[in-house]
């Protein structure tokens, strides 16, 4: 494999590792359109207010929106472990994305391979948490369009690191 081609998958295979992390800060859940219309009848309220989100935060909710209500009701022993726990579980994604991302620099693809799918793993745990508890998809809320990109940048991510070790084995035959 040329350098070239391999360049273009290093840099292909990090963009998408930070695309990854993005999606901690984009929809996870979008409000189904009754639940919208009401959110929006009131939209600068407070819904959580130590949390700092309006109604109109709440139409689209990321995993990071996700994060500060259950922090929120840590604090405030209301469901105190399932809040720890789901806290837990998304944080631990965006560590595995961060990670991800960290050997996708440094050009390891079999460790990218491995963070990756223990990402796309731990996002499947949050997925059925979520689904599981009634959160997503419910009368309120459905899945937003994080769920989806996950899975394509995560599949994405897997090729550009198989491809990365393809070459880098063609290249150690070629040098031996």
């Amino acid at each position: 494999m040329n350098t070239k081609k391999m360049k273009v998958t290093f840099i292909a295979t990090v963009i998408l590792s930070l695309l990854m992390i993005v999606t901690f800060f984009l929809p996870f859940a979008s409000a189904t359109d009754s639940n919208r219309e009401q959110l929006l009848k009131n939209p600068e309220y407070e819904n959580v207010e130590i949390a700092s989100l309006t109604n109109e935060d709440m139409t689209e909710v990321s995993l990071f929106e996700y994060v500060k209500v259950y922090s929120y009701m840590a604090k405030n022993d209301i469901l105190k472990s399932v809040s720890i726990v789901c806290m837990s579980i998304v944080i631990a994604f965006t560590v595995l994305s961060v990670i991800t991302l960290l050997f996708s620099i440094l050009r390891k693809p079999i460790a990218i391979i491995i963070f990756d799918v223990l990402a796309m793993i731990n996002f499947l745990v949050i997925r059925f948490d979520f689904s599981a508890r009634g959160v997503i998809p419910s009368s309120s809320y459905n899945w937003g369009y994080a769920n989806y990109i996950v899975f394509i940048l995560g599949a994405l991510i897997l090729a550009g690191a198989i491809i990365m070790l393809i070459g880098k084995i063609q290249e150690k035959r070629k040098n031996n």
